[in-house]
């Protein structure tokens, strides 16, 4: 939670309206809008990068270039907006925000690659990549950096099992169709079936895992991990819980403001930095923006591959997800908070495995585009275990790190390494 300072609250149309500091100015605005990170300098990528799709199409690799570059920024101004507008909105109404939210930029390219260029192989490897990217890269990082400052760190077991289990079973669900499809034992027709009933299961699994973290056993999971030497407890002030649906009731940024709270009373985060309405505008132009980068970048990725020695796998694995990441959950992990940062990382992989792979099998299945189904190619299925597998083996006795992360990293080295020589024709 973000601490605010000791101010009364008004209460209008429904929300909090919590005082701020410093009152809301438009300079103010203005500067904690376009000045609350060095990564806004990226922001000039945006004209440059919409001018160059305006004129030359998808025909270019530098329009792919620039328009990644420029989702970066996009997506930390949209997280920071969602971040603002939950100080007014309180804890339930931002669970269910962080669950539409939390992977947009994933959303986004998903759709946009089911239903304008329809390269559903492409569409299947970049959900793949979002989950390996998730966990090796961000959760690997964590862990390295966070481990230099913390001889060792802890979370919560039980959560970390119940995380465990059910990327296991999402994980299961690919590798049934994928096994059936490789080793020609059904039709075409009856795997589109097959698939369709999986993404259903799933779906109902992952309401199920969100009624019972949020409702039924909610103190089981906000429960701080205890530390066998005393020094690694997570306060319980902030009770952190491990990966909720979309990563939990908070953002990334607003996770971080909670864990400096625990810090001297003068770096003490004192009421919103933006009034509800300018966090609500920026979020929308946000978005708006984000689209249109996200649409000039996946209208170039044929371009990007004809014209580098990128492959297809490549790309979809491991630089489309990147933008959808979000690197705070480090400097919480560097903070000895790592129960924030697995909610975060580890939730965000729930939510692709449980949520957005069978809600794109569904949507293709009611919008009549394609018959997208839940076959995968066998190198990402081996990519997705080989990775569930080693966050399974580190998670056995809830303590990590930091050779735990580099662990992790080299995986995503070899995975990456790997698919940058994977052809095509290679895969089919």
């Amino acid at each position: 939670m973000v601490v605010e300072s000791k101010s009364p609250e008004k209460s209008k149309y429904g929300l909090r309206w919590p005082e701020p500091r410093v009152p809301f100015t438009v300079p103010n605005q203005i500067k904690r809008t376009i000045f609350t990170s060095w990564i806004n300098l990226l922001l000039l990528c945006v004209p440059i990068g919409l001018g160059l799709h305006s004129r030359y199409g998808g025909e270019s690799a530098e329009v792919f270039a620039v328009n990644y570059a420029a989702e970066i920024p996009l997506w930390f101004m949209c997280d920071y907006a969602l971040e603002e507008m939950e100080k007014y909105i309180g804890p339930t109404a931002s669970d269910l925000l962080d669950i539409f939210t939390t992977n947009t930029v994933q959303v986004i390219s998903s759709l946009l690659l089911l239903f304008q260029t329809k390269e559903v192989e492409l569409l299947q490897t970049s959900l793949i990549g979002g989950i390996l990217s998730n966990i090796l890269v961000l959760l690997g990082l964590s862990l390295l950096i966070g481990g230099f400052s913390n001889h060792e760190q802890h979370f919560n077991r039980l959560g970390a099992q119940g995380a465990s289990t059910l990327l296991s079973i999402a994980a299961t669900s690919i590798l049934i169709p994928t096994a059936v499809k490789l080793l020609n034992q059904t039709s075409h027709g009856n795997l589109v079936k097959q698939s369709r009933g999986v993404a259903v299961v799933l779906l109902f699994i992952y309401c199920c895992y969100t009624f019972c973290q949020m409702v039924t056993h909610r103190k089981e999971y906000h429960k701080a991990p205890t530390s066998r030497t005393g020094t690694n407890t997570l306060p319980s002030a902030t009770p952190p819980s491990f990966p909720g649906p979309g990563g939990g009731a908070n953002h990334n940024h607003a996770s971080l403001w909670a864990s400096r709270a625990e810090r001297p009373k003068d770096n003490e985060i004192h009421g919103p930095q933006l009034h509800f309405f300018v966090a609500i505008f920026v979020f929308v132009t946000s978005i708006v923006l984000l689209y249109f980068c996200i649409d000039a970048t996946v209208d170039s990725i044929a371009a990007l591959t004809e014209q580098t020695p990128l492959t297809p796998m490549f790309v979809g694995l491991i630089l489309l997800p990147i933008p959808n990441c979000d690197f705070a959950p480090i400097s919480l992990a560097v903070d000895n908070f790592l129960e924030q940062t697995m909610r975060y990382t580890v939730g965000r992989s729930i939510q692709t495995a449980l949520l957005v792979e069978p809600t794109v099998v569904l949507l293709a299945w009611w919008a009549g585009v394609g018959e997208v189904t839940l076959a995968f190619n066998g190198f990402e299925v081996v990519s997705l275990f080989t990775t569930i597998m080693l966050l399974g083996f580190l998670m056995v006795d809830a303590k990590v790190h930091w050779v735990h992360g580099i662990l992790l990293l080299s995986d995503w080295a070899l995975i990456g390494i790997a698919a940058y020589f994977v052809a095509p024709e290679s895969v089919k």
